[in-house]
């Protein structure tokens, strides 16, 4: 995967004018985290969805620097183990899907909702709300989650059908890109035999049917 650079050890958030000190330190925080847990090339991917997220943001009206958090964040209990997958996103209330029980690797993003939560002090629900659904999506999605949803699948490193999806991303609206992203996953999915969480098709309902 060709990975888009870091312009210096320590910060890992270029690109955000009028960033305040509060939120770069979380970033940053949250970055060294993240690279310190993540084996690189994990790592290099969440850089790239939070760049491409927030390149993406004032296109589609969504506050960039939310953009950046979320999408370096999404992915940050993607190495953990099993049984602190199931632990922390028992702690989010909602039942484990029979399909994450199977796997609970699918677990990373409620569990890293969690411990964002919990151990960073992020309160900002609609980031923890991005971070949660990021794998299967949601209906009734927020902007910010169709956002880094759409960005975790076509970011630059992507393959598959990733490069006709960018061709349109900040041409068509974002729930157009987020239909075509899901719809693409969906196919993908059903063609290597996969199953397909209830999640992701209730939003492509709910994408089809509400403006």
């Amino acid at each position: 995967m060709d990975c888009m650079g870091m312009t210096g050890q320590n910060d890992f958030s270029p690109g955000l004018s009028g960033q305040d000190g509060k939120m770069k330190g979380l970033i940053d925080k949250i970055s060294l985290y993240a690279q310190g847990v993540l084996e690189e090339k994990r790592f290099r991917h969440s850089v790239r969805v939070a760049e491409y997220a927030a390149s993406l943001s004032e296109v589609y009206s969504v506050d960039k620097e939310a953009a950046y958090l979320a999408g370096i964040s999404h992915d940050i209990c993607k190495n953990s183990k099993d049984r602190l997958l199931l632990s922390l996103a028992k702690r989010d209330g909602d039942p484990i899907l029979d399909i994450e029980k199977k796997k609970p690797s699918l677990l990373h993003g409620r569990a890293g909702a969690v411990l964002l939560k919990e151990d960073f002090g992020v309160e900002d629900q609609e980031v923890l709300e991005a971070v949660k659904n990021h794998t299967f999506g949601i209906p009734g999605a927020s902007d910010l989650t169709l956002l880094i949803y759409v960005s975790d699948k076509i970011e630059p490193g992507r393959g598959y059908n990733a490069g006709s999806l960018r061709e349109i991303a900040g041409n068509v609206p974002l729930r157009v890109l987020a239909l075509e992203t899901a719809k693409e996953c969906l196919r993908i999915l059903e063609l290597q035999k996969k199953s397909v969480s209830p999640g992701t098709l209730d939003m492509i309902k709910w994408l089809e049917t509400h403006d």
